[in-house]
């Protein structure tokens, strides 16, 4: 597949993921997004570095053209695995999700696509949620930790209708302000490849485990 035939590249970041990242791949898959296909976007899976490496075959095995990269050893940060990812993408638009324990609703990579016709220069960012009823910060005072997650998850049939996750999840932080207002952070970033390079990526300077305030500053 040529570059030129991809709209999108998507860069997925994960340390330790075992549990998260197979589904958060499974909510990248052509079985699972809509509006697009197989051969319009890739997936880029980096490893900062997890004790045990991490790989993406269930990814494969749906279809998806995908391209694993791990970095070890590798600093504490995982904005060096983002940077990786997004020279790695054969596209010239490219998605971070520098936390690679999300999920992805269904028209994300659509409607980032849709959305790169509206503007020159568009950065398109997309809301954070959490699954459950209250955010993760306070979540276990709540009685809620990864068994009621993974029993929540089962229970609202995501993988065969993903906008369900709506209906158990409730705004991060980041997003609180809600829909159509600013947010402090996006773990869903959308912008062209040149506007990466012009930005020169993460700043790998913020060198506290999971990047401190890197996504931010960026």
């Amino acid at each position: 597949m040529s570059s030129a035939a991809l709209s999108v590249s998507v860069v997925v970041v994960a340390y330790d993921m075992a549990r998260e990242v197979p589904r958060t791949l499974r909510s990248l898959a052509p079985d699972y997004q809509r509006g697009m296909t197989a051969g319009e976007y890739e997936v880029i899976l980096v490893d900062n570095g997890s004790p045990e490496p991490l790989d993406g075959a269930g990814l494969d095995a749906r279809g998806a053209q995908l391209r694993c990269a791990r970095i070890d050893p590798a600093p504490p940060t995982p904005a060096r695995a983002a940077n990786l990812g997004i020279e790695m993408a054969d596209s010239d638009f490219v998605g971070v999700l520098i936390d690679g324990a999300r999920l992805a609703s269904p028209g994300l990579l659509a409607r980032a696509r849709l959305a790169r016709s509206l503007a020159p220069r568009p950065i398109i960012a997309t809301l954070g949620w959490h699954l459950g009823s209250v955010r993760h910060m306070d979540a276990p005072g709540n009685g809620y930790d990864q068994a009621a997650e993974d029993e929540l998850l089962a229970r609202s049939g995501w993988e065969h209708d993903g906008y369900r996750l709506f209906s158990v999840s409730t705004l991060a932080a980041s997003s609180a302000r809600g829909w159509f207002a600013p947010m402090g952070e996006s773990n869903g970033l959308f912008m062209a490849k040149s506007m990466w390079e012009e930005l020169g990526g993460f700043d790998e300077a913020f060198a506290l485990p999971g990047g401190g305030l890197s996504n931010h500053d960026l």
